[in-house]
């Protein structure tokens, strides 16, 4: 079964970001490595592809309120499953409305607030 052009073209490499209103240094703590693998299961099944195609995860402290923040690559589909611009239009449909709901590490609930600045281009 072929892909279509369009659909093609909306399946690159997309390079994301996003945060959460949390204390860096109580949800991540000294676990950088683990926290960076939960969002990384969690985010590839908001999104609706397979975790192999969520790269690159890293997670920052926010310099300036000490919050959480989310950096990723997200790989093209290779024409099986959702494209790229599809994943990512899911989850930044999820951020923006205040519905992304992760668990931490610890197993508390984390959530984005709505309208945190969502980054997402190839």
């Amino acid at each position: 079964m072929g892909e279509s052009l369009a659909s093609l073209q909306n399946d690159v490499i997309i390079h994301v970001e996003f945060g959460f209103a949390r204390r860096y240094d109580i949800y991540v703590g000294g676990d950088v490595s683990l926290f960076a693998k939960k969002m990384r299961t969690q985010t590839a099944e908001k999104m609706g592809v397979t975790v192999d195609r969520v790269k690159d995860v890293q997670v920052y402290k926010d310099a300036i309120v000490g919050s959480i923040i989310v950096r990723f690559t997200l790989n093209p589909s290779g024409g099986a499953g959702v494209s790229s611009a599809e994943a990512v239009a899911k989850l930044r449909s999820l951020v923006e409305s205040g519905e992304l709901v992760m668990t931490a590490p610890d197993g508390s609930t984390i959530k984005a607030p709505p309208m945190v600045p969502f980054g997402g281009q190839g």
